[in-house]
């Protein structure tokens, strides 16, 4: 079989150009290929490491607000639980929603605006010998990490954020 027109065109285009250009041509190529698996090697590394930055920081922002909502969870103080959760949220631009729950899974206080999300509460909960937990959540307008953390081993509820 013969190979059409266009091919041998094609192959008689290559084999007119002078060496130093087919050399040149190889090079090129090369380098393309180094530079962009050299790229997309950073992009992944990058994007692991601020991932993990991400993820240490919101369990250190939960352990943080776990601490201080205890004593107000104990006394079912509502209004000081919000307040702290409240002003963390206000305070930290990374912060999405932070929301604490009794032992008992209910809501306690959020800073949702336009009221607390129902189907949320249940999508992440820490287990007895967790001492948090991170669940990777698909939200209407983006992929969110949320973290539960644990208020005195689960007796006094959950923090989330």
């Amino acid at each position: 079989m013969s190979p059409g027109p266009l091919a041998s065109s094609f192959a008689g285009r290559i084999a007119a150009l002078s060496i130093r250009v087919k050399i040149m041509a190889i090079v090129a190529v090369c380098i393309l290929g180094s530079a962009s698996a050299l790229v997309w090697y950073t992009y992944q590394d990058v994007s692991t490491a601020l991932r993990s930055q991400l993820q240490e920081r919101a369990i250190a922002v939960g352990a943080s607000l776990a601490a201080q909502s205890r004593d107000h969870m104990l006394t079912d103080n509502q209004f000081a639980v919000y307040a702290l959760l409240k002003n963390t949220c206000d305070a930290d631009e990374d912060l999405v929603y932070a929301f604490a729950l009794d032992s008992e899974g209910n809501v306690l206080a959020h800073t949702f605006d336009d009221g607390f999300p129902t189907d949320l509460a249940g999508a992440n909960q820490v287990q007895t010998n967790e001492a948090y937990r991170i669940q990777t959540l698909q939200t209407e307008d983006d992929i969110i990490q949320d973290v539960a953390i644990s208020v005195l081993g689960g007796k006094a509820g959950t923090i989330r954020v």
